[in-house]
């Protein structure tokens, strides 16, 4: 059972990286590169809670949670890539399980559940800072793909074939995410899967109806050893080993081997459980934060109101509704075939925080490329035939005449007009000069910025600004 479960968590952890590896353009178009996030019930319960509409798309995820019905929290033991990092991360290092100490600590996670749900009543989410697979599809675009890219370039002029496979791609919060990655793998030196046992809230939703699983962790015969709860890294097993915090058991069979009796076997029938029980207070308290946190943004007590309003990927839901869908999980970013789309960090508010945003000089939003809504699991940003997001206008170009090459020095220079897929720039003559210069014709103007991204002159100028309506 040791060796299967271990095989399938290496096949899992593969084909997530792959799908993280293959979501950009062109060869997305063949994968589903959003299945993992498709099969999280978490996020998926959480952003259609605060987006108050039921995703069919997400409707795999629900299967998920009906699963532990029979096979209890295996998805984290088995297949949840983010688990399987940190495994991995223990194995390299030959970190060891401890027991648990504080039984409070361990019960944390269902605080968490309950205030992050309670602020999703209202359309607040906070998925992206607890989620592990938004965890880890972040760290497969930011931190993962990014370092192997950096390595194809290093040996890029020794196999030139190995350039092409990934393009370089600036990211403005990539080392904030690598840093988040390394807390959770540094926790794995207090305890094994700390993050598992004692804050995440994917595993505290799977446990609830995992009481009632039909599969369960069986002991016969125990002479009271503990070497089992050393074995155990999730530390599930109670005082009395022959009992099992049973929702949070994840099956994998660590502790049968090790122990001398052999009286632990997992099955069908009645076991030995151990209760969980939250205080009141506790739970009170994790409730009124999740409604404090809900209600607050939503006034703008928290959230920083703008400047001006973000540029969104094309067919992106109007602001408050695309707040309240988007997991933050950076797929739609590592899709982006230019680099443009950016995480955005405080610059659009907390409530805005590591959503997507487009930055032209970074790279503008490419003309024949829709793949941010087809990787959108929660479809905040609904995906579009090509005619029709080439219609949808993002922003309008406007030339700063004093930083223009051509209208300042009257040298000619026409990349605007060249790179531009829509004809939105207009050639004149000015008075008293010999050469052309650029103009935006607002009604075939996009937005799209890839004038922006090609300009020459630093800073840009020309440049997109918001539209002050919904543009989706």
């Amino acid at each position: 059972m040791r060796r299967a479960r271990i095989t399938i968590q290496l096949v899992a952890l593969a084909g997530f990286i792959f799908l993280v590896f293959v979501n950009s353009y062109p060869r997305g178009f063949f994968y589903p590169v959003d299945l993992f996030m498709r099969l999280d019930p978490y996020s998926s319960v959480i952003a259609m809670l605060a987006s108050r509409r039921f995703v069919w798309a997400l409707a795999p995820s629900l299967a998920v949670l009906a699963s532990t019905l029979i096979v209890g929290r295996a998805f984290c033991g088995y297949f949840c890539p983010l688990g399987t990092m940190l495994d991995c991360w223990s194995r390299l290092f030959r970190l060891r399980s401890k027991p648990i100490r504080h039984k409070r600590l361990a019960d944390l996670k269902y605080l968490i559940l309950l205030g992050t749900l309670a602020a999703a009543a209202f359309g607040f989410t906070l998925v992206h800072f607890a989620d592990p697979i938004t965890i880890a599809e972040r760290s497969g675009v930011f931190v993962i793909r990014k370092a192997v890219s950096g390595i194809l370039q290093a040996v890029g002029g020794l196999v030139p074939a190995l350039g092409t496979l990934l393009e370089d791609r600036f990211y403005y919060l990539g080392l904030l995410f690598a840093l988040l990655l390394g807390v959770l793998l540094l926790l794995e030196v207090v305890n094994r899967r700390f993050w598992c046992r004692h804050f995440c809230p994917l595993g505290a939703l799977l446990s609830l109806p995992a009481r009632a699983a039909r599969l369960r962790r069986r002991v016969i015969g125990c002479e009271g050893t503990d070497i089992c709860k050393g074995a155990c890294v999730f530390g599930v097993i109670g005082e009395n080993p022959a009992t099992t915090r049973q929702g949070e058991c994840t099956l994998c069979a660590r502790c049968r081997p090790v122990c001398p009796h052999k009286a632990i076997s997992f099955g069908a029938g009645p076991a030995e459980a151990e209760k969980v029980s939250l205080g009141r207070r506790a739970v009170v308290a994790s409730l009124a934060a999740g409604l404090a946190v809900g209600v607050i943004p939503g006034g703008r007590g928290l959230s920083k109101t703008p400047r001006r309003p973000p540029i969104r990927p094309p067919g992106a839901l109007p602001e408050d509704r695309f707040l309240a869908a988007c997991t933050r999980c950076g797929a739609c970013i590592g899709a982006c075939l230019t680099g443009g789309l950016q995480p955005a960090f405080l610059q659009v508010g907390f409530e805005g925080m590591w959503t997507p945003v487009l930055v032209g000089r970074l790279g503008g939003c490419e003309a024949e490329c829709n793949l941010c809504g087809k990787v959108c699991n929660t479809q905040a940003i609904r995906y579009m035939p090509l005619e029709e997001k080439k219609k949808l206008k993002l922003g309008k170009a406007v030339i700063e005449r004093d930083l223009c090459v051509a209208w300042k020095e009257e040298r000619s220079c026409y990349l605007c007009d060249e790179v531009c897929p829509y004809g939105a720039i207009s050639l004149v003559m000015g008075e008293g000069s010999t050469i052309d210069k650029p103009g935006v014709l607002p009604d075939k103007c996009t937005g799209c910025g890839l004038c922006e991204w090609k300009c020459p002159v630093d800073p840009p100028a020309i440049y997109v600004t918001p539209l002050e309506v919904e543009t989706s």
